[in-house]
């Protein structure tokens, strides 16, 4: 993600970013972006039920910010303690040594580069990754970290937005700020309003469709359900 000053402008729109997805897809990002995807990010830790003084760990990769950055924003707005790792083989250690100094509440973004990091350098992983009071990992990773018995929320990436779990287990997205639908049976976002990408409909790879029926847990976005044919890699 390359940072660009405020006096760059697509369209008349100050550029906070211009972010990656997928194979180095790029997309401009601007401030409006960025406060709205903060909003959606404050929904979805309100969601899994974190609050003030709680502990949540992020595990992402520059190529991510885009992401991962409003996550860390909405942490900070709550008065709750950011902790970051980067999804990669050698941060694994600093995953495990974060969950043993702190109580994490929430661990967002493992993948299974952590999972085998963690197993290469000898730790049980359902022992280190258990510590968190909720995780909440990648595609890629869950079925192995079921396997372990471990109780998983997913986090997956659409293109340049997510949708998550929350603590109902329904995969929230944000519909305040993007449209989708399915055709073929592949999700397609796009934006609902004015974004610095532009209005056009991005596919995710990701197969499934929304649902819009109200949750328990009490957010009002609509939801995803994945079909069986979602590729695990797509959570990396």
């Amino acid at each position: 993600m390359k940072h660009l000053s405020r006096s760059v402008k697509l369209d008349g729109e100050a550029l906070f970013c211009v972010a990656t997805y997928g194979d180095d897809i790029t997309y401009p990002v601007s401030y409006d972006d960025v406060e709205a995807d903060i909003a959606a990010a404050r929904r979805a830790l309100s969601a899994l039920g974190l609050k003030s003084g709680d502990t949540v760990l992020l595990v992402s990769t520059i190529e991510e910010s885009a992401h991962f950055w409003p996550l860390q924003a909405a942490i900070v707005e709550m008065g709750m303690l950011g902790l970051l790792a980067d999804a990669t083989l050698f941060d694994a250690i600093r995953v495990e040594m974060l969950l043993r100094r702190f109580t994490v509440n929430l661990a967002i973004g493992v993948n299974n580069t952590i999972v085998e990091g963690l197993r290469a350098a000898s730790f049980d992983v359902a022992e280190v990754l258990g510590r968190a009071q909720l995780l909440a990992a990648r595609l890629d990773a869950v079925p192995a970290l079921q396997a372990l018995g471990l109780g998983v929320h997913r986090w997956v990436a659409l293109g340049p937005t997510y949708a998550i779990d929350c603590r109902a287990g329904r995969l929230h997205f944000d519909s305040e700020a993007w449209d989708v639908s399915s055709p073929g049976g592949e999700i397609v976002v796009r934006p609902t309003g004015s974004r610095a990408l532009g209005g056009d409909a991005v596919a995710t790879g990701v197969m499934g469709h929304a649902v819009t029926e109200v949750c328990p847990c009490g957010r009002p976005d609509a939801a995803l359900v994945l079909d069986d044919a979602s590729p695990a890699e797509l959570g990396s």
